[in-house]
């Protein structure tokens, strides 16, 4: 983890994503970016959070382990999401591992300061009711769509979910990764990606998906709209 000590870009994200409110001038001072590379641990399952976290660019994963010592992906995380807050409300050790997938940026904010600063904020209270209303609604569409529909039409729906250039064709996964995103085992998660290359949706390569009929793909993840 990096420190960035920029006053400029702090302002910069805080105007992005409308944070003013929340960020007043005599806090700005006091809180922290923090920058995190690929694979590096945001927080880690077990200890005491030291400080609450504003995604602001980037994308990390929510890694719950058994006690097994089995490790599972649980969610993605994206701007502007938090980390840390369900932790603070309930006042214990963060739940579970986040790690950065790619280079990663958080405002940090200490404990101590959102007790002492932003208690009685209404913009803090409000943002955090909203960003932790759209976890739990995103929770209850994923197990939803789970029980509701085949695995083909949600593995199309995350494909464009994850398609951020429609002028680049070539998506980055891990496949582990998505296997464990479904909860299944990756030699089912490559009949469906069979299908979709037979069909001549998609090619397969080391790291990544090839798309190449795009509206297919579209069609496909359309049954669950």
């Amino acid at each position: 983890m990096r420190k960035v000590k920029s006053k400029s870009l702090l302002n910069k994200y805080i105007k992005k994503y409308q944070l003013q409110g929340i960020f007043e001038d005599h806090l700005r001072g006091l809180i922290e970016v923090h920058e995190f590379e690929v694979g590096e641990l945001i927080i880690r399952e077990g200890n005491m959070q030291a400080f609450y976290y504003f995604l602001v660019e980037g994308k990390a994963k929510v890694c719950p382990s058994s006690v097994e010592g089995q490790v599972v992906l649980l969610d993605f995380m994206t701007p502007i999401d938090l980390i840390g807050d369900i932790e603070y409300v309930n006042e214990r050790e963060n739940y579970h591992d986040v790690l950065a997938l790619k280079r990663t940026v958080l405002i940090a904010i200490p404990l101590d300061y959102v007790d002492k600063y932003l208690h009685d904020n209404v913009h803090f209270h409000r943002f955090v009711s909203s960003v932790m209303a759209r976890k739990i609604m995103n929770t209850s569409l994923k197990f939803s769509r789970a029980m509701m529909y085949p695995l083909n039409v949600r593995f199309a729906s995350y494909l464009l979910e994850h398609y951020e250039d429609e002028l680049n064709q070539v998506i980055t996964v891990k496949f582990k990764e998505v296997a464990d995103y479904f909860g299944i085992t990756a030699r089912h998660l490559r009949r469906v990606m069979l299908d979709f290359e037979t069909r001549g949706i998609l090619e397969r390569k080391v790291g990544a998906i090839v798309v190449h009929d795009l509206d297919a793909l579209k069609k496909e993840a359309k049954l669950m709209q």
